[in-house]
């Protein structure tokens, strides 16, 4: 039998949250939060009382990093 994908899991996901945005750019969720209050960093936006970070934005922030 056939089980049909529960809404939550056939959404892609289009947004990390800060935990999940630092630990794939390899820093701390406090650097990063450190980072968001001094206006330096990938670009975020906050709902509520959550911070999220759009994955498109931060591939194009590590992409725009001199190397």
């Amino acid at each position: 039998m056939r089980s049909t994908p529960k809404t939550a899991q056939a959404v892609i996901k289009l947004n990390y949250s800060a935990k999940e945005a630092a630990f794939a750019l390899g820093m701390s969720a406090k650097t990063l939060a450190n980072w968001r209050s001094n206006g330096f960093g990938p670009t975020y936006i906050k709902i509520g009382n959550r911070v999220l970070y759009p994955i498109s934005d931060l591939e194009e922030w590590v992409n725009a990093i001199p190397r």
